[in-house]
């Protein structure tokens, strides 16, 4: 790719500007492109008769498919157009209107005559080097901005900087490659200023496309992060979300991780709405955890198949949704959920919150599993004491444990005499 893919489209314009007809006539841009590749265009001259010959044949240069077919530079192709233009007349110049005839005393305005036809070529084409194949200062700093998104080093944000001002002075800030740059930098300092990644985006659409990795990456990033934890009304940015989702859909695939994490900020947005975000525990009320459940739960099972166990995004909406179960009184939905994200029942109930431990051990021993359940309750009664103001969370451990205790022993003599009607009726629900 260098300047002759220039030169080509430069042929495609001269050809509709002199018969009025594009070289190639398709309806869905995969024949289009097709018949640039492989077909060869009509000549200028089939289209429109009158056509000087020598244009006719810079046209048909310009399309050739090979681009050592081409004229070697946008110097020869201004050279032959002025040649072309030197042997015209006015009338015969496409679509001319002829002059009208001078007054018989009046001599014939040969001045005028000239100045149509003959003018001075213009200044010869030299690119800059940012634009020409195989430039050596260019493919250097595409390499380093590689080598640092590879390497990550602690200093990243300093060192981008630094190569978004040398990539502005070599290449220029409008070129592909600074966008990027500059993109990456807002990226990994959005949190201390998202401005930066919101002032990036219009630049990345005009430079990169809508559906460039990065563009879309930027803007789901962008958007989702206002929409989901931002000010102001979460579903005011559902439109564009679901925009998003769809570019993502097509370029990276439905199950990958910037599909995924955009799909999840629309659900949080729409849950959210004009609230502020809900606290893990203590914000969340019956209602709000309704609402969770209704925009993320479709989303779980997406999750589950394409991400890793200890993916971040993964892990958030299990809590999410085993504590909407919980607040909800649906024990069967939260204890599975509890089971993958505290498989470590044991280590659970010394070493993590108290609360979370209870809501656990609670949820599996409602669920149907009340000797797991006490198997673990023990050791959290130990710890209660240790820790200041959990009194009212003993109290609702101990109350518990006497509960699952009962149960078990209830089960104990149902299966030991063989009946199963007081077992149907403790977990028939």
């Amino acid at each position: 790719m260098d300047g002759r893919a220039d030169l080509y489209a430069l042929g495609c314009v001269l050809m509709e500007l002199l018969t009025g007809t594009r070289p190639f006539a398709a309806r869905e841009m995969h024949e289009l492109l097709a018949q640039h590749l492989t077909a060869v265009p009509p000549a200028p001259g089939t289209l429109r008769a009158g056509l000087p010959p020598a244009l006719d044949a810079l046209v048909r240069d310009l399309l050739a498919k090979d681009p050592r077919e081409r004229p070697a530079d946008a110097g020869e192709v201004s050279r032959r157009l002025a040649e072309i233009a030197r042997g015209l007349q006015p009338a015969d110049l496409p679509g001319a209107i002829p002059a009208p005839a001078p007054a018989p005393t009046a001599p014939a305005p040969t001045a005028v005559v000239t100045a149509v036809v003959s003018w001075p070529p213009p200044p010869s084409y030299s690119p800059t080097v940012h634009t020409t194949a195989g430039d050596p200062v260019r493919t250097m700093l595409d390499r380093r901005l590689t080598q640092l998104l590879e390497d990550d080093p602690a200093d990243i944000v300093q060192r981008l900087t630094m190569l978004v001002a040398d990539l502005t002075e070599e290449v220029g800030g409008q070129d592909a490659l600074t966008v990027r740059a500059a993109y990456h930098r807002a990226l990994l300092v959005r949190r201390q200023s998202a401005m930066d990644l919101e002032r990036i985006l219009p630049r990345m659409v005009r430079v990169l496309g809508l559906e460039h990795p990065d563009t879309i990456t930027g803007r789901a990033t962008r958007v989702g992060e206002a929409a989901a934890f931002g000010p102001g009304d979460g579903r005011r940015h559902e439109e564009e979300l679901r925009e998003i989702i769809g570019q993502a859909a097509r370029v990276f695939g439905p199950h990958a991780l910037v599909t995924l994490t955009a799909r999840y900020h629309l659900a949080s947005a729409m849950h959210r709405g004009a609230l502020d975000r809900d606290g893990q525990w203590d914000e969340r009320t019956h209602e709000r955890a309704v609402s969770e459940r209704r925009w993320l739960g479709p989303l779980l099972p997406d999750l589950e198949w394409a991400l890793t166990a200890d993916s971040p995004l993964l892990l958030d909406v299990r809590r999410r949704l085993a504590h909407d179960a919980w607040l909800v009184g649906d024990f069967a939905g939260a204890a599975p959920l509890y089971w993958r994200l505290f498989p470590d029942l044991a280590e659970l109930a010394e070493y993590g919150d108290p609360e979370v431990a209870y809501r656990v051990l609670r949820s599996i021993g409602e669920a149907g599993d009340p000797v797991s359940a006490l198997a673990h309750m023990d050791l959290l009664l130990h710890q209660l004491p240790l820790l200041s103001g959990t009194r009212w969370l003993a109290q609702e451990v101990s109350d518990t444990r006497a509960d699952f205790r009962r149960v078990v022993r209830e089960r104990r003599r149902a299966e030991g005499t063989g009946g199963t009607g007081g077992l149907s009726r403790l977990f028939g629900r």
